[in-house]
């Protein structure tokens, strides 16, 4: 079980339109974007969140291969090896559903959870644009992460049966890292840099279609 919290502080996403692709895909992440944000509770009733830029936390890219049997996501995440844990959320869009998988390092541990992805709708926000809700994970057999604390490289290997044999996948990924002393860097993969008005709206990818399969 989780419990989410989207705020006026949250990475602001969008949904970007892009042409399909076979097999595979990848796209980089401007570098300087990973973002921390200190609050006053001044004025209320939201108060006030000021952003510091950090390199540490920052996500470089996001690759997708679509697979016979498995999809595989892959991020970089720049200093990874630095902070203290990390929580990198992909989201996943198929023909039938939306999808979150969390990969989560704490104390040395890594793990992978799927869930459904059942956020609130838009208009469900508060006056302050905050939103909570409650996930439950899903059994997904042969779901393998891994990290590469050097490269700073963190890959998920997601069977296809787990997302119901999807023709296509779409993806994309927002990071969650704690640099001690109760610093917490955001971050998403954003094209060009574009941001809208709906933190509980992720930044999708293009379609990934299976590799091999007909158009």
């Amino acid at each position: 079980m989780r419990r989410l919290l989207a705020t006026a502080a949250a990475v602001l996403t969008v949904t970007v339109a892009a042409p399909a692709h076979a097999g595979s895909w990848s796209a980089p992440d401007p570098a300087g974007d990973a973002t921390s944000y200190a609050w006053d509770p001044e004025p209320e009733p939201c108060g006030t969140y000021t952003a510091t830029r950090h390199d540490v936390g920052d996500l470089r890219r996001l690759s997708v291969r679509h697979g016979r049997d498995d999809v595989v996501l892959t991020t970089v995440m720049a200093g990874y090896d630095e902070v203290r844990y990390a929580s990198v959320t992909f989201s996943i869009r198929t023909e039938r559903r939306a999808w979150t998988l969390d990969v989560d390092r704490f104390r040395g541990r890594l793990e992978a959870v799927l869930f459904h992805d059942d956020r609130p709708e838009t208009d469900e926000v508060d006056e302050c644009g905050a939103a909570g809700w409650v996930s439950f994970g899903l059994r997904c057999d042969r779901l393998s992460p891994s990290a590469d604390r050097a490269s700073g490289r963190i890959r998920v290997v997601l069977p296809r049966s787990c997302l119901r044999d999807p023709r296509w996948v779409r993806a994309g990924v927002e990071s969650f890292a704690g640099l001690g002393g109760g610093v917490q860097v955001l971050d998403a993969w954003e094209p060009r840099s574009r941001r809208d008005d709906d933190p509980l709206t992720p930044t999708y990818g293009p379609r990934v279609r299976r590799a091999g399969a007909a158009r």
